[in-house]
């Protein structure tokens, strides 16, 4: 995935594993919520310029119809639903900067209409445009962010000229105001310190599903949607299939939890080659799988595998061998993947029929001379072809 990139409404606090999550969820949450808001904005305009009849022409209609016409192109053209980190950051940032700039524009219109309205009136204004803020501010909670800016914009100027110039109820609803506020800000940081734990828990039940719970290892669904992103970025990669010899022997001779252990110490072992651009997993009782591109995983690789785990200090006491089938080419669709698989599941069991403990490449590689000039294209590491 992109890193997401740097937006003031998706705030350092979140943790870095869920960020991304976060801003797609919180994006979608407010391209959901925003319309209806202009909506309500759009059609409260009429009503805001029956109540401003004794304003000047400006402040009557020139403003409502500023926030009118904003709002409804807020309606009209709505942002696609944001799928991706820099489409989340993008709508976010831009749902922030058309709803505060319309709430700003509304603060600037209820200060001026206050004070230029008469005294019976005038405090409908205010209070009209404080009721929208805090709908807004509900509605954007998820956001903390992005209801505080709401709120502040839209709450402090109104309320700070109300609580300085207006008289005594007027004052009192102004202090009502911040403290209606102040609530809903502490209740939009309760609903986005809920949001983060729930992606917190969402994506920690997502690894499980892609862990092998033994091993420790990635399990045959992580290392597909692994092999498949290498295929995105790569023309050819090369696949390593790698399955201990005579396994079943080792759980007969010490039981099922030493040959658990036996995995667990071979998953060690494999893990080491999970270098950049290199995906590893267990995908079987004793299969393991490699893959990566052709630069970052060679054939030779292969052989090095042989050679540690054939020298490696194992639980029960004596040495493991495996057999291994390897081969390339793109990786772009299911029928790709298909023959790839195919092709070194085949050398795979060219590698057991040769005798085992010992690297075959398939029909196809693109790369023989890597694993030297050995008949039928198979390579033992220390032994005789």
């Amino acid at each position: 995935m992109e890193p997401i990139k740097s937006s003031w409404v998706v705030e350092p606090t979140v943790p870095k594993e869920v960020r991304a999550d976060y801003a797609i969820v919180a994006a979608q949450h407010v391209r959901a919520q925003e319309p209806l808001l202009l909506a309500g904005f759009t059609f409260g305009v009429p009503c805001a310029m029956l109540m401003g009849e004794s304003l000047p022409v400006l402040l009557r209609f020139g403003l409502p119809t500023a926030i009118f016409v904003l709002c409804l192109l807020g309606v009209v053209f709505r942002p696609r639903l944001p799928t991706t980190e820099r489409e989340a950051t993008r709508s976010l940032t831009m749902a922030t900067a058309r709803t505060g700039g319309i709430i700003a524009l509304g603060s600037v219109w209820s200060i001026l209409s206050w004070q230029g309205a008469d005294e019976a009136t005038r405090f409908g204004f205010p209070f009209f445009m404080a009721l929208g803020v805090i709908v807004t501010g509900y509605a954007f909670a998820k956001v903390r962010r992005l209801a505080g800016a709401c709120l502040i914009v839209g709450i402090l100027p109104i309320a700070t000229v109300v609580l300085v110039q207006g008289n005594l109820v007027e004052k009192a609803c102004g202090a009502a105001m911040v403290v209606a506020a102040v609530f809903l800000f502490i209740m939009a940081s309760n609903n986005r310190r809920f949001l983060v734990e729930l992606l917190e828990k969402r994506q920690a039940l997502h690894q499980l599903s892609r862990c092998d719970s033994l091993t420790g290892l990635p399990n045959r669904r992580a290392f597909l949607d692994d092999a498949y992103e290498l295929g995105r970025t790569a023309d050819h990669l090369r696949l390593i299939l790698l399955d201990l010899d005579r396994f079943k022997a080792i759980n007969d001779s010490y039981g099922h939890e030493m040959g658990d252990r036996v995995l667990c110490a071979v998953s060690r072992i494999i893990e080491k080659f999970a270098l950049p651009g290199v995906a590893v997993a267990r995908v079987g009782g004793e299969e393991f799988a490699l893959v990566g591109r052709i630069d970052d995983l060679s054939a030779v690789a292969g052989l090095h595998l042989l050679t540690t785990l054939r020298q490696a200090d194992m639980p029960h006491g004596t040495r493991v061998t495996a057999s291994i089938g390897m081969a390339s080419g793109p990786l772009k669709s299911d029928d790709d993947w298909k023959l790839l698989y195919s092709l070194a599941d085949q050398a795979l069991y060219e590698a057991k029929a040769e005798g085992r403990d010992c690297a075959v490449a398939g029909a196809t590689e693109e790369y023989p001379d890597e694993l030297g000039d050995m008949p039928r294209r198979q390579a033992r590491d220390g032994r005789a072809a």
